[in-house]
């Protein structure tokens, strides 16, 4: 019993790992598309981050 609940832990965790590589690769690919195609490029962080939230909402809503 003990090992069923070590292997569901670890299961959650690596989850967790990948969704967190998943946001961070996706907040960069907007970043860099904002940085290339924007006029003001010092707001690129900032409308890539808002950007990445409305995603990660619409995912959350949607799954």
């Amino acid at each position: 019993e003990f090992c069923c609940i070590c292997k569901l832990n670890s299961a959650i965790a690596m989850f967790k790992r990948i969704k967190l590589w998943y946001h961070r690769r996706l907040f960069m690919r907007i970043y860099f598309i904002y940085l290339k195609h924007s006029d003001k490029p010092q707001d690129a962080v900032n409308d890539a981050y808002e950007d990445l939230k409305a995603i990660i909402k619409v995912m959350e809503e949607k799954l």
